[in-house]
């Protein structure tokens, strides 16, 4: 199985329509906007699961009412500054009913909120755009298996400073942390 390497941090930002202008003008390309629920499967019950490893349902919810769902296993970090970890993800039918499953089972569920925009900068790099229930707004740059983490800083760099956000804080902690009151 080849391993998928998720590299992303976040920057909180102020002014919505600014960034998308920005990221527009340095050639992003809007792919969707969508409506997502995470549910965060509480796995610290399950002494075998390695500590900071992630468990997430995904109910999105397009602009035209279109509603899929995935599962996804997050690895835990491996550097403080990055948010860098593997991912592995499927398609699931019915994201309501597979978080029911966990429930049964006795797992506690948290549900994190969002709006999303989603913007495509270059063949490997994708930018969110995200409003989060009860935390904030903020931009998200992902790069899916960087060749380094030094690539992947470089690359962040120039974008940030292409954005006009060279210098804001950068977060690697997730959206569950933030609402958690983990964030500072």
């Amino acid at each position: 199985m080849v391993m998928a390497l998720e590299y992303e941090v976040k920057v909180p930002i102020d002014d919505v329509e600014f960034v998308k202008e920005k990221i527009t003008a340095v050639g992003g390309r809007l792919i969707g906007r969508r409506y997502e629920v995470d549910y965060y499967i509480d796995m610290r019950s399950c002494s075998n699961v390695p500590e900071d490893t992630v468990v997430r349902v995904r109910k999105v919810m397009s602009e035209a009412g279109e509603v899929t769902g995935e599962l996804t296993f997050k690895g835990r970090r491996m550097y403080p500054d990055v948010k860098a970890r593997e991912e592995i993800t499927v398609s699931v039918n019915d994201p309501e009913k597979t978080v029911a499953i966990f429930s049964k089972l006795g797992f506690r569920v948290i549900k994190v909120e969002k709006e999303r925009e989603v913007y495509i900068l270059s063949k490997d790099v994708k930018i969110c755009v995200d409003t989060v229930k009860g935390v904030g707004k903020f931009i998200e740059v992902e790069i899916m298996n960087p060749p380094s983490k030094d690539y992947f800083t470089r690359r962040l760099n120039d974008i940030l400073a292409k954005l006009s956000l060279k210098g804001k804080e950068i977060i690697v902690k997730s959206y569950l942390e933030m609402l958690l009151g983990r964030w500072k």
